[in-house]
Formats: C-alpha cells, structure tokens, sequence
C-alpha cells in the first residue's frame, strides 16, 4: 500500500484487496462512488488490486474497503 505524504494532495493508492467475483468488485467500487476526495477507482478482479486517486488519506480509503468485507492480501 502506497501512503499519502499530506492531507489534500492527489495521489493514487493501490491496495491488495481479496476478490473473487464481479459481485465483490462492485461492492468495492460502490463503497468508494460517490466520496468527496475519490477522483477514480480502477478494481482489477484477475490481480485483486484497487487503485483509487484520491486525496483522502490511505487509512480512510483503507477504513471504506474494509466495509466492504473483503479483506487486505
């Protein structure tokens, strides 16, 4: 997980996150839809990465994937 170097800035954050079908895809992009600071998420099912530019820090975008019930790799 990359991390954020200070609260506003844009930055892309790729996480490692457990999936294993479309249905678990969608509940990580709607998780992150719609959040004030969440520019673009990119979920990739066949390497289980999330990369979301955002200019929230990475344990808050940590904290909204956790909600989804998939877990970190």
């Amino acid at each position: 997980m990359d991390t954020q170097e200070s609260p506003g800035d844009m930055c892309k954050l790729e996480f490692a996150v457990q999936m294993t079908c479309e249905k678990c895809v969608l509940a990580i992009k709607n998780s992150l839809q719609d959040v004030k600071g969440v520019q673009n998420v990119n979920v990739s099912l066949a390497s289980e990465a999330v990369v979301v530019e955002t200019t929230l820090p990475a344990s808050e975008v940590q904290k909204l994937l956790e909600s989804t019930g998939r877990r970190q790799c």
